[in-house]
């Protein structure tokens, strides 16, 4: 969206922004944590395009506060950039329990709360627990990292394949090391486990197998080699 607001006004055309948050950067400002992108670096970003003849019109839900008919109406064209905010689920046994949390959700109530933004979602706080992080990429880093600044007792990290097919960044991978987090690879998890809440993740070992469709070599469960991390 901001991209797309950049060209025009490049272009001579005056572009004005909606935006249902009250600042502008979509996952930038709210789901990368301050750590790896200062939010001021976007506030000033802001500052800019705004010097350069963009309309931000913030707090203004599409649908809800201006219908999209009007905005059809009033401009010449409009430009849709609702971002990605849809995420990937396990859909394995247990997933619903009390204490599994999906990692953007995790991840935007505690940048909110860090910037003062009111958030009617619970702030998800991990001091003094032990977390278990599923998946090996970049999100899996910051959600580690997080727990880590939260204080987290202790921070396992589980990948399904080994350190070298990782499809994080590696300097995310050596920070998150650094600052304590253990390393499970090769362990595809099929379930979490709890009475009530959650209390473990069962996972199974892998070896990897030919590549895919993709060209990504593929994870192969190792039968008989099942375990629960607490």
């Amino acid at each position: 969206g901001l991209g797309c607001a950049d060209i025009l006004v490049r272009n001579g055309v005056t572009p004005v922004v909606f935006d249902k948050y009250e600042r502008i950067g979509g996952l930038l400002t709210f789901g990368i944590p301050a750590f790896k992108l200062e939010k001021q670096v976007v506030e000033q970003r802001r500052e800019v395009m705004e010097g350069m003849g963009v309309e931000f019109r913030l707090g203004v839900e599409v649908g809800k506060d201006i219908a999209f008919e009007q905005l059809l109406a009033e401009y010449d064209a409009v430009f849709l950039g609702m971002g990605t905010y849809r995420y990937v689920r396990g859909d394995f046994p247990g997933e619903d329990l009390p204490g599994v949390y999906e990692a953007l959700p995790f991840l935007v109530s505690n940048i909110n709360r860090e910037l003062g933004i009111r958030d009617d979602r619970p702030w998800i706080n991990l001091e003094g627990r032990r977390v278990v992080v599923l998946g090996g990429g970049d999100t899996g880093m910051d959600c580690i990292r997080t727990a880590i600044r939260q204080g987290a007792e202790s921070v396992t990290c589980t990948y399904r394949r080994d350190e070298h097919n990782m499809p994080g960044s590696r300097r995310d991978y050596k920070n998150s090391k650094e600052e304590g987090a253990e390393f499970l690879f090769n362990r595809q998890p099929i379930a979490i486990v709890g009475n009530g809440k959650v209390e473990g993740v069962k996972v199974v070992e892998t070896r990897l197998g030919a590549p895919g469709p993709r060209g990504r070599r593929v994870a192969e469960p190792i039968p008989g080699t099942e375990q629960v991390i607490p």
